[in-house]
């Protein structure tokens, strides 16, 4: 296995991966049926659930049951399983743009139509939130900036936006306020042109909410479809710019995350089953050093060992059920990868038949 699942980085600053997840439920432990516990029981879950999802354990337990499935080691041919460590992956700028572009693209960019709904006065959205976010970095790096032309964005200086979009949010609130007032005050009374006013607002808004996500429907279609893809694309694109990669993919590569990844079901499997057991341990009243130590011997481990065991149960059945074609999938890195490799198949086989017809008529022919 990689030695960052087990070895703490010399620096004392970050744990590794097992260290952490022992620290976390031994707090879990001690915190039993506070919110604090439950979050450090959380925390070492999530931990649990990556050894699944991003990491090739499940590629390797695969192999040693017989299938081809590419465990993501470049060097692996002519290897035994055993032989094949675990790895996790590098997690590099593109990483991060796999991992935040489907969120983003449903975040920012959610074509579907929504229902008028009255805003809270203060309350933020997420998506308001996260735009505060970027202006108030492009806001603050600016003032150290000196190349004023990256500065600004259509000649406005990124503080202004960031000015503009306060004040925005702030009118916002203001008519919130405004919304609620009126809802307390009566038609017939000397508050009723100002019950009209609003009301009037509102359903203005409304009108025009509904309006601009009509006419903006199509666009946010558009990147919500590119955003969506980065995490099919972008490990296709690191596949093949950094082909000798030895033991050292990256975190695209590995990840299980996406529906459509072939494994993606079975990892979480795996990882469900995983963390039930866990937490059954967990709520019968484990302590905390034993709870640490039975979850790192059973479940960090290498498929080789006896340890790993326990998912043949799971993974025998589920390949069982998958079709040849399905099967003979897992041998590439990824979908496109496998789609070539059909095509080059066909094509040599068209070229073979050709070549045998050609001979046939030569022979003929003399």
């Amino acid at each position: 296995m990689s030695f960052f699942f087990w070895k703490d980085f010399e620096d004392g600053d970050r744990p590794s991966s097992v260290t952490y997840m022992k620290q976390q439920l031994k707090l879990a432990v001690s915190r039993r049926g506070k919110p604090e516990g439950f979050r450090n029981l959380g925390a070492a879950l999530h931990v649990l659930e990556d050894y699944f999802s991003h990491t090739n354990f499940v590629e390797i337990s695969l192999r040693r049951l017989g299938i081809d499935a590419y465990p993501w080691v470049s060097y692996y041919k002519g290897k035994q399983h055993t032989e094949i460590p675990v790895v996790s992956g590098r997690f590099l700028t593109d990483d991060t743009m796999a991992s935040v572009g489907p969120k983003m693209g449903d975040l920012l960019f959610d074509p579907k139509i929504k229902e008028y709904k009255r805003r809270i006065p203060g309350q933020r959205s997420l998506a308001e939130k996260f735009i505060l976010s970027v202006l108030e970095d492009l806001a603050d790096g600016q003032k150290s900036d000196k190349a004023e032309k990256s500065s600004n964005y259509l000649g406005v200086e990124y503080a202004t936006w960031l000015l503009w979009f306060n004040q925005f949010l702030t009118f916002q609130d203001f008519l919130a306020k405004e919304y609620q007032k009126t809802d307390k005050q009566e038609w017939m009374s000397r508050d009723f042109f100002e019950k009209l006013g609003s009301t009037s607002a509102e359903t203005l808004q409304k009108g025009m909410g509904y309006t601009g996500q009509v006419m903006a429907f199509f666009p946010k279609l558009v990147v919500n479809i590119v955003l969506g893809s980065f995490d099919n694309i972008i490990p296709e694109a690191q596949s093949h710019l950094d082909k000798n990669y030895g033991d050292c993919p990256s975190h695209s590569q590995l990840a299980k995350d996406s529906y459509e990844h072939p494994l993606n079901k079975i990892s979480a499997e795996l990882a469900k089953i995983a963390v039930k057991d866990v937490g059954t341990q967990y709520k019968n009243g484990m302590s905390g050093p034993a709870l640490a130590d039975f979850v790192a011997n059973k479940y960090f481990v290498h498929p080789s060992s006896p340890n790993a065991r326990w998912s043949d149960k799971y993974l025998i059945p589920w390949v069982n059920s998958q079709s040849k074609e399905f099967i003979e999938k897992l041998s590439h890195g990824t979908v496109y990868e496998h789609a070539h490799h059909e095509v080059q198949a066909i094509s040599d086989k068209s070229v073979k038949k050709i070549k045998e017809i050609m001979a046939f008529f030569a022979k003929k022919s003399k």
